[in-house]
């Protein structure tokens, strides 16, 4: 499978895959890639327009980010987490 441009009018390669990384815009300001097992990483910002969903399996995460999402089932209760100017906090489905 390869890359495919359908639009002639392009004429500076705007996706560029080397070394396992995707480099997305005329300049390869934004990137995509696998920093290690079951990995996917940006070191630039992701947005989704419609959700996002993850899955940090049955304990609870450590999260060091701000912005940083996790979902997890602990003790048979299913929370989301999220961290806010440097504080941890988790919803619940007991909420």
């Amino acid at each position: 499978m390869g890359w495919r441009r359908e639009r002639a009018a392009i004429t500076t390669p705007t996706v560029r895959v080397t070394g396992g990384t995707v480099t997305l815009g005329a300049n390869g300001d934004v990137n995509i890639y696998r920093s290690g097992a079951n990995i996917l990483k940006t070191d630039d910002k992701f947005i989704s327009a419609v959700a996002l969903v993850t899955a940090a399996g049955t304990a609870a995460p450590t999260l060091s980010t701000n912005g940083e999402l996790q979902v997890a089932q602990v003790g048979g209760t299913a929370r989301i987490y999220f961290r806010v100017a440097g504080t941890t906090y988790y919803i619940d489905s007991t909420s």
